[in-house]
């Protein structure tokens, strides 16, 4: 599950802790402003109810409903008041503010016993929550009268104190949770920067520094990131210096091998030129026959200096479209100065209409010449070695060049196979291998897109497979 961004982080819980803070201040407020109100409501109902009673009194001494309806009135006009009713000492009603008798929930309270005469009590009706207030005329011996005081106007005004509290309330959260999440974008911009930035380490792209210029933990942290990219820059430099240090040294190591077929193939020309240069001094008039015999010896000395310096230089990996035939035939060329070449069988196979492979000609070369050189250690000299280029399709359907090494020596035991590859693994006796061949071909293979694998050969011996990729064809 992807968890939210820290600007989500930073915005939610204030604008939830603004909330809440707003919604607790919202209740308080609501009591706060209800139970003032109710007491002003109090105090206010007792003043009215004494006033009315002072002014119903004398009406009712006098028994004059008329004087009495008008108190009424004058009563139910004041803000609040939802009735007005007096009762006489033998129950029946003197004076009423409901245009028609009493409705029955009014009589039932009415007639309800009481703790005290004069005790409020608060029901909920038709006209919503009232509270009903008891005066007794002459202490009851005239009678009683009723004021029934509305408490919607105190409700409402509670509600719509708690409700501008949360409306501003809520308004302050939005405006917290933007701020926060301006700030959480202050915060978090150099870190997306560091972000992609680090995403880059490790690959062939460019790694840009972002320029952070702050002295707070972000700004030591940008620092830290930019220290730690040099320091692996270094690293990879030196890194790359030693693989191509060792690549190199695994060159020369054939080349030292082939010392020996080289001074042969470099003695026999100039052996025959000494002897053209003979000739030529014994014989001056055949001049031109011996100077010519004289530079296809001297062609033939270059043409293997030029194969060996071409082999042993320090190139940098160009991978191009080449012909997988051009390179085993190049190989084949160069390794005939190795004089256990000639007695062992070398057949190859090259499939028609092969497509060009992707590589570096002399990276693969070298491939090649490494996996030669280990067969032909494994056959001492008896045996034969199969070369072949065939199309491939991997599973996903791609197209590439299948390129196979198969020698009909004694083969790899299955427990040394998963240490084939291993740096300075040998099997060889000592001075005769430096166990980095198999290791950098393989590195070498990688570094061309392609891959270098052992597969027993069915027919015993050893196989090694090189399997590269062609252009894409547009």
């Amino acid at each position: 599950m992807r968890r939210p961004s820290i600007r989500a982080q930073f915005a939610v819980p204030v604008a939830l802790a603004v909330l809440a803070i707003g919604a607790s201040l919202a209740g308080f407020v609501h009591g706060t402003v209800r139970i003032s109100l109710e007491e002003e409501l109090r105090e206010r109902s007792r003043a009215m109810i004494s006033e009315l009673v002072q002014r119903s009194t004398p009406e009712a001494v006098r028994d004059d409903v008329a004087a009495l309806e008008l108190v009424v009135q004058d009563f139910s006009e004041r803000r609040d008041v939802a009735y007005v009713v007096i009762i006489g000492s033998s129950g029946q009603v003197l004076a009423s503010s409901f245009p028609a008798s009493l409705p029955a929930d009014l009589v039932s309270l009415f007639e309800a016993p009481r703790q005290s005469p004069t005790q409020p009590v608060t029901f909920r009706s038709e006209q919503g929550t009232i509270q009903d207030h008891v005066g007794q005329l002459i202490e009851g011996r005239l009678g009683t009268v009723h004021l029934g005081l509305s408490m919607a106007r105190i409700r409402s005004q509670a509600a719509r104190q708690s409700h501008l509290v949360l409306a501003h309330t809520t308004g302050g959260a939005i405006i917290a949770a933007v701020m926060a999440m301006l700030t959480a974008h202050l915060v978090t911009k150099p870190l997306r920067a560091l972000a992609s930035s680090t995403r880059a380490v490790g690959t062939d792209q460019p790694v840009v520094i972002p320029e952070v210029h702050r002295g707070d933990e972000i700004g030591q942290l940008a620092q830290a990131f930019e220290d730690m990219v040099r320091r692996l820059e270094q690293k990879q430099a030196q890194v790359d210096t030693a693989n191509r240090m060792v690549v190199q040294a695994e060159r020369m190591a054939v080349v030292g091998q082939l010392a020996a077929g080289v001074a042969h193939e470099i003695g026999n020309p100039l052996h025959a030129g000494r002897q053209f240069l003979e000739g030529l001094k014994e014989n001056p008039e055949q001049a031109e026959r011996y100077v010519g015999l004289l530079d296809q010896a001297m062609e033939r000395i270059d043409k293997v200096i030029g194969q060996l310096l071409s082999y042993s230089a320090e190139r940098k990996l160009e991978l191009e479209p080449c012909s997988a035939e051009a390179v085993i035939q190049q190989t084949l060329d160069f390794m005939r100065y190795d004089h256990r070449i000639r007695d062992v069988r070398i057949e190859t196979l090259i499939e028609a209409d092969l497509p060009l492979a992707l590589m570096d000609a002399s990276a693969a070369q070298q491939v090649l010449v490494n996996l030669l050189v280990n067969a032909l250690d494994s056959l001492d000299g008896q045996g034969s070695i199969d070369l072949s280029a065939t199309h491939h399709r991997d599973a996903s359907g791609r197209e590439g060049v299948l390129v196979a090494v198969a020698d009909s020596g004694p083969g790899v035991p299955t427990e040394i196979v998963p240490r084939l590859f291993d740096p300075f693994f040998t099997t060889k006796d000592p001075g005769r291998g430096t166990g980095l061949g198999l290791s950098v071909s393989q590195e070498l293979v990688a570094a061309m897109g392609g891959t270098l694998r052992y597969t027993p050969s069915p027919e015993g011996g050893a196989r090694f497979e090189i399997l590269l990729r062609t252009q894409e064809r547009a």
